[in-house]
């Protein structure tokens, strides 16, 4: 599932290693993507990290010190309490 997407591939590695520091395994979508070709990146979503649906909610948790936008992908993320009071 994913849980956040960022803009900048260096972002998006750096929650990466957060999430494995903590147990949780985690990958980085889009990211030769949007290597490649750096001005896809808003177009496509940015790029996009995912992890197994069992730890999605621990993985939000750890995920909400990191800049990020709301995911068009996971409507989980719209309900997310945390998203709703940035939102208001």
């Amino acid at each position: 599932m994913i849980i956040a997407n960022y803009s900048k591939l260096e972002d998006a590695h750096l929650a990466v290693s957060k999430l494995g520091g903590s147990g949780i395994a985690a990958f980085v979508r889009d990211e030769h993507t949007v290597n490649m070709q750096w001005l896809y990146s808003n177009a496509i979503g940015g790029v996009k990290i995912e992890v197994a649906e069992a730890d999605f909610k621990r993985a939000r948790a750890k995920c909400s010190t990191y800049p990020t936008k709301a995911s068009p992908y996971s409507p989980a993320l719209t309900a997310s309490p945390a998203m709703s009071a940035s939102a208001k």
